[in-house]
């Protein structure tokens, strides 16, 4: 399995909006738009999308989809929110294992996940840039049983 694990672009400050509403600022959208032309660039193998439901992970999602060109399915999924629970994440992307999965969601899952699925501890990878992308390989999501194979940052 590939997995690649992408923080959204550059968002609206919080007190702007919600936070499940806060959209993409202009610097945001770049950033996603350079990071998916480096991995376009990579001739990336992807089958399946699963995006949290806040706006600006859904508006990253979309941005990656039309700059790889890419017609496959994509999943809004409700564990995937910044305080979503690694375990049930993994959880669900193991269902999805034989597939090649891009997860866009937030801080600090993303971090946590990159965490638990390379190391085994969720607090060992530190943190993401915005519109960072992590691409894993490894036969299962499981703790501690996948690989950093890349990792792109926006300019």
């Amino acid at each position: 399995m590939n997995l690649y694990i992408m923080r959204h672009g550059m968002a609206e400050p919080y007190r702007a909006r919600s936070d499940e509403s806060r959209l993409l600022v202009a610097e945001g959208e770049a950033q996603v738009s350079h990071v998916a032309s480096q991995w376009l660039r990579t001739s990336p193998v992807l089958d399946f999308i699963v995006a949290s439901p806040y706006k600006r992970a859904q508006q990253t999602a979309t941005i990656v989809k039309d700059v790889l060109g890419f017609t496959g399915g994509l999943e809004t999924n409700s564990l995937i929110t910044p305080e979503g629970d690694v375990l049930q994440v993994a959880q669900h992307l193991d269902q999805l294992a034989s597939q090649d999965v891009l997860l866009v969601s937030h801080m600090p899952l993303v971090a946590n996940l990159l965490g638990y699925l390379t190391s085994g501890d969720p607090r060992s990878f530190g943190g993401l840039t915005t519109a960072q992308l992590v691409h894993l390989s490894g036969d299962h999501p499981a703790q501690g049983c996948m690989d950093v194979e890349m990792t792109l940052y926006p300019e």
